[in-house]
């Protein structure tokens, strides 16, 4: 399953990454990184 919580990225401080199982992390990392 897909976990959909947003936890907060250490490498970039003040932005979030989705911890997702699905091949779509890419948007979310797009959308914050």
């Amino acid at each position: 399953g897909a976990r959909d919580y947003m936890v907060p990225s250490r490498t970039h401080p003040g932005s979030f990454f989705a911890a997702m199982d699905d091949p779509a992390p890419q948007i979310y990392r797009f959308f914050f990184w």
